[in-house]
Parts: C-alpha cells; sequence; structure tokens
C-alpha cells in the first residue's frame, strides 16, 4: 500500500472523527449482540441503513420507542464498545497526523455515561490521543445528531469523517465551512457523490484497501 502522506493544503487545518464506523468498528459486536438478544442470524452486510437494527427491532418489537432504545442500548453496550477493534486505516491515519502536528478532535454521539469506555477504548488502541479532544454527547438525546453538528460548528473544524450520511447533511447544514468525507460502511453504500452537496466527499468503494485510507485518499483527490 502506497504511504501516505499530509499534504501543504491541511497543514493547520482542523480535523475531526466519529467514533463508531469510523475509528471504532462496533458494528460486528452490536450485530452479534443483537442476534443473541432477538435470535436471530444478521451479518454486518445486512446494515443496509443506519438504523437497520432499530427497524429490525421494531419487527419484534411494535412499540416504537422501545424498539429505538433497545437498539441504542446495543450500540452503547459495554462489550460492544470496549472491544470492538479499529476500523482498518485508523491507526496508520491516525499516527500520521499525530506526527504531522496537525489537531484532531473526535466527536461522538455516544451518551456521555459511555466517556470512560470509550477513553479506555483510546488508551488501549490510540494511545497517544489527548483525551481533551475526544468529544461525547449528552444523556438526554441518544441520537444526537444536534450535538455533533453543534460541536464540530464551536471547535471551529476544517475537515470532518463520517460513517452516518444522515449526520454528515446536518453537519453540512450547522457547520457549513466544514467539509465532511463519508467513510464507505454498508449503511451508505447506496449513497453516490451526486446525492450529497458539494462540502460532502463521498469515498471511493475499495474491498482491497482500509476504509480510512481510501477516504483519506478520497479527501486528497478532491
Amino acid at each position: 500500500m502506497r504511504q501516505l502522506e499530509v499534504p501543504n493544503f491541511l497543514r493547520g487545518k482542523r480535523i475531526s472523527f466519529d467514533v463508531d464506523g469510523v475509528k471504532a468498528d462496533t458494528a460486528p459486536l452490536a450485530i452479534k449482540l443483537y442476534n443473541k438478544t432477538f435470535k436471530d442470524n444478521k451479518r454486518v452486510s445486512d446494515l443496509l441503513e443506519f438504523d437497520s437494527i432499530v427497524r429490525w427491532i421494531n419487527a419484534i418489537i411494535t412499540d416504537d420507542k422501545k424498539a429505538e432504545s433497545e437498539a441504542i442500548k446495543i450500540w452503547n453496550h459495554q462489550k460492544v464498545q470496549s472491544r470492538a477493534k479499529p476500523v482498518g486505516g485508523a491507526i496508520e491515519l491516525s499516527r500520521l497526523l499525530i506526527n504531522s502536528e496537525i489537531e484532531v478532535h473526535y466527536v461522538t454521539s455516544r451518551p456521555s455515561y459511555t466517556k470512560n469506555i470509550t477513553l479506555g477504548w483510546f488508551a488501549e488502541w490510540l494511545p497517544w490521543v489527548n483525551p481533551g479532544n475526544i468529544h461525547t454527547g449528552n444523556d438526554a438525546n441518544p441520537l444526537q445528531s444536534d450535538f455533533k453538528a453543534k460541536r464540530i460548528q464551536e471547535l471551529n473544524i476544517d475537515i470532518h469523517f463520517e460513517d452516518s450520511i444522515r449526520h454528515a447533511e446536518k453537519i453540512s447544514q450547522v457547520s457549513p465551512k466544514t467539509t465532511v468525507v463519508l467513510v464507505r460502511q454498508p449503511w451508505n453504500m447506496r449513497v453516490s457523490q451526486k446525492d450529497v452537496s458539494e462540502s460532502i466527499i463521498v469515498a471511493k468503494k475499495s474491498r482491497n484497501i482500509p476504509k480510512l485510507v481510501t477516504a483519506y485518499r478520497s479527501l486528497l483527490a478532491r
């Protein structure tokens, strides 16, 4: 794989990353927990939409709010968040940016009660990350696309890496100066560049190159 570099136009920029699906590969563990809880046999490839698990549970539990609550419990479960492996390219890209003295933040819609688990995961996999640059949401709204967008605006972020097209669009509305790079995951594979605004870069599809490497290269190619 060709060595990654930091071009001059990124010098002095502020970059942020989402956590789940961008840095931490939580989906396989979330699917495993869902299957165990609801006696199903889904795969990660079945996650065709960002809220697929909510819909699956809603087919079993007809109460919409309860189905959403159960899905949120799965994604925020301690074992799911603490045992996740890094997304492909997460370690390499993080090292590259920190060694190049780029200011990097991590902005996640995880509620604040997961903060210690999140910090523990970073300490294990990305120990060079400043804990003060890891931003979790509040417990009032567990979906929190608004929190993520507002925090990115407050941090004056120039470039953000995201896996949810819904969150990417919200960030573009609230913080129009921010370029959002959509990291490829099963739940956004139907999205193409023609479907989004100019401030969103949809990463190319690649089977043999780590997801974050492909997303970073898509940014550099813009």
